[in-house]
């Protein structure tokens, strides 16, 4: 049982440096965490987030992140006050049994995303990549996956 939903805590979206204030508190985008829990109904199984928030120094050195990746927290209105706060807005999302991760289980996972309409979705070896950016759509297929290309439309 989550704190946050049926399936996901707060501390499996939290920075992984350890130092940032993001390694010790983050708001969860409502979009993003709902099409979380919805993956995990959908799938049956556990989900592991393998990156919820990042500060700038851990993006920095994760290898391939954009300089302005949605894993960074964007200070925007939140509750009923409407207070500014720093939100994460993106995940890498896997599932949590390693043997489960195969292309097939993968791709079918990227696909039901596409159902859930994040503005950004890209699909990694191993992993999916959703998030709920304020303007535009992104989709991206990591070099190996081209025959899928079509689903980036």
């Amino acid at each position: 049982m989550g704190d946050l939903s049926e399936n996901f805590s707060r501390w499996e979206f939290l920075c992984r440096c350890g130092k940032c204030e993001h390694s010790k508190e983050i708001l969860v985008h409502p979009k993003l965490l709902k099409a979380c829990q919805t993956l995990r109904g959908l799938e049956g199984i556990g989900m592991t987030i393998n990156s919820g928030a990042r500060c700038e120094a851990r993006n920095k050195g994760t290898p391939g992140s954009a300089g302005k990746s949605w894993h960074i927290p964007r200070v925007v209105p939140w509750g009923k006050t409407g207070a500014e706060a720093p939100v994460l807005h993106a995940v890498d999302i896997t599932f949590s049994d390693p043997t489960y991760r195969t292309p097939e289980n993968i791709v079918r996972l990227y696909v039901r995303a596409t159902l859930l309409l994040p503005p950004g979705l890209a699909l990694y070896h191993g992993r999916i990549h959703m998030d709920f950016r304020k303007r535009g759509k992104w989709r991206d297929v990591h070099a190996g996956w081209s025959w899928l290309n079509h689903l980036t439309t």
